[in-house]
């Protein structure tokens, strides 16, 4: 099985608390829409930390590249909606 990886890296990955809510809304939006639905393309992600010495790195591993590709835009949606309250 091919997994996909998605780094974050700077301000992305230093808001643990953040990146992990919104993954949670996804994986609940993902159920909801039926997006991820099908027993063969069912979601499935994991999430690690990584230690640089400089730097805070999460990983995020997707099972299916379409996932990682939808959480990437689901993410940057967030990203600029709370920007526009900050």
């Amino acid at each position: 099985m091919t997994e996909v990886v998605v780094r974050l890296e700077g301000a992305d990955a230093g808001d643990g608390m953040r990146l992990a809510s919104a993954l949670d809304a996804f994986a609940k939006w993902c159920e909801e829409s039926n997006t991820c639905d099908e027993a063969a393309n069912a979601l499935d992600f994991m999430m690690t930390t990584e230690h640089t010495g400089l730097a805070l790195r999460r990983k995020l591993i997707f099972q299916d590249r379409s996932h990682a590709a939808k959480f990437l835009l689901f993410w940057r949606s967030q990203r600029q909606s709370h920007d526009k309250v900050a």
